[in-house]
Parts: C-alpha cells; structure tokens; sequence
C-alpha cells in the first residue's frame, strides 16, 4: 500500500499520505471515510497507470 491515512487530533481532520516515494500529503478530509474512499481511488488511478505504464516504451521513445 502506498498510502497512509492519519487522524490529526488537533485540527480533526483525516490525512491521507503517499508514502510510496517519499512522505507527502495528499488529502485532507472531515470523515475517515471520504480519505478511506480517496485512498480507493488513487489506488484504482496507480493500478491504471501501472497498467499501462510499460518500460520499454520509455526506452523506445
């Protein structure tokens, strides 16, 4: 997994972070259950572009 969700007890809010290449915050929400559903979706965006992504394209071009 690629991202962490957090709860800042101060601000109350839930954080969502990649934690894939480094740490960076990504989203911050009211509800663990919109980051939950962001986390989803960017997991659904990186298996897309995984998908798609092939190394030796990058060499060809």
């Amino acid at each position: 997994m690629r991202y962490a969700i957090r709860y800042h007890e101060i601000s109350s809010d839930w954080m969502v972070f990649n934690v894939g290449d480094g740490f960076e915050l990504v989203g911050m929400h009211d509800s663990e259950e919109d980051a939950v559903e962001q986390v989803k979706d960017l997991e659904k965006r990186d298996a897309k572009l995984a998908r798609f992504s092939n190394p030796a394209i990058k060499q060809a071009a």
